[in-house]
């Protein structure tokens, strides 16, 4: 948890919340990949995507939270002109200490694959702890993708005891209809054919 966030939610969304250089506060909620959708709507239910479709909806997922992000920053840099003049004189001297402490200044925005490089680079620093086979098995990956590959199987492994499930709008009747129709047999059987079969090498 960072120390510098004002409140530390437990069952809400976790974030770090900072004074922008426009003076208004800004939030940033920080990355859940199990926010990522790995359902599609077919018809009137939802189907649990592949691998390669839910590798591609985490790359749209971390790409739209720097979207966020930025979108925020900009707003604070296009205001820090009028916060700065309102408070000129105060500002000027606590940038005689720490230039960082005035909104008279400007910054870079984040890249827009920003924290998709910080995953690779996560998995990167797990590789030289632990060794690649420990992380991936016998298939290295060579790319970005193959790596976010890894995360994209966790997913689909997490939820492919649910295949398909029914659109639900209310929370108690998803969680009913996960109980009635969780296929154990389904879960041990990909288990099985996925990790347990002789010169698998998934």
């Amino acid at each position: 948890m960072n120390l510098t966030t004002a409140d530390r939610p437990i069952d809400s969304v976790r974030n770090v919340s900072f004074q922008g250089i426009g003076g208004d506060v800004v939030t940033f909620a920080y990355p859940d990949l199990y926010q990522v959708s790995v359902y599609k709507t077919v018809g009137n239910k939802l189907v649990l995507k592949s691998p390669n479709e839910i590798l591609a909806a985490i790359k749209v997922y971390l790409q739209d939270k720097v979207t966020d992000y930025n979108a925020q920053l900009t707003g604070q840099r296009n205001t820090r002109t009028q916060y700065y003049n309102a408070h000129t004189d105060a500002f000027n001297f606590l940038a005689t200490t720490d230039p960082q402490a005035t909104p008279n200044r400007n910054y870079n925005l984040l890249p827009q694959d920003f924290f998709i490089t910080q995953l690779t680079t996560s998995l990167d620093n797990l590789v030289s702890l632990y060794g690649a086979k420990y992380i991936y098995g016998n298939t290295l990956p060579s790319s970005s993708d193959e790596k976010l590959l890894l995360i994209a199987k966790l997913l689909y492994q997490q939820n492919i005891a649910r295949p398909e499930k029914g659109i639900k709008t209310d929370v108690n009747d998803d969680i009913a209809e996960a109980q009635n129709t969780f296929n154990v047999n389904q879960k041990i059987s990909d288990t099985t054919d996925t990790y347990l079969q002789s010169d698998n090498n998934q």
